[in-house]
């Protein structure tokens, strides 16, 4: 059925200004409680992941959601990479000028992630902060080896740990 302006239903061509501006306030305020809910991190986690590669030249932080990891990371690597599958979480993160983020799909094929991302052994440090349980494991981990430099390239995942009550 055809409404009677004339746009067919499930279109956004209909959306007034009022309306996107009202969902742009949603999104921003939801994005801003998710951003508020996530953990911080001691610096000094990332001064240890830091310690365990000999270089600090490229860190390339996967699944970044709104940058909290990256930002650690681009105050002791030259540069870092910050990848999350969610355009609008991207749009809240952090603007530092060593760090490249980037949207990419849930699942990059190796000539995506070369094209996408990095060259094979171009990476000093990859981390994972919260989002490990997104991924298919085995795939992400072949990946994180094809970039990583070898011999000393490390993966730091940064998982929450419940305290005993």
């Amino acid at each position: 059925m055809v409404p009677r302006n004339g746009v067919k239903s499930g279109s956004r061509s209909h959306i007034t200004q009022r309306e996107r501006e009202r969902d742009g306030k949603f999104v921003s305020e939801t994005v801003q409680a998710y951003s508020l809910g996530r953990p911080t991190y001691p610096r000094e986690l990332f001064q240890f992941i830091a310690s365990k590669t000999p270089q600090h030249d490229l860190a390339w932080d996967v699944g970044t959601g709104t940058g909290q990891a990256a930002q650690s990371l681009a105050g002791i690597y030259k540069n870092v990479i910050a990848t999350d599958a969610s355009e609008t979480l991207l749009n809240f993160t952090p603007k530092l000028p060593n760090i490249q983020y980037k949207c990419t799909p849930p699942k990059l094929t190796m000539e995506e992630l070369k094209h996408a991302i990095v060259e094979e052994s171009r990476v000093d440090v990859v981390t994972v902060a919260q989002a490990v349980h997104w991924f298919d494991l085995p795939t992400f981990y072949q990946q994180v080896k094809w970039v990583l430099k070898k011999p000393h390239g490390v993966m730091a995942v940064v998982l929450p740990i419940a305290k005993d009550k």
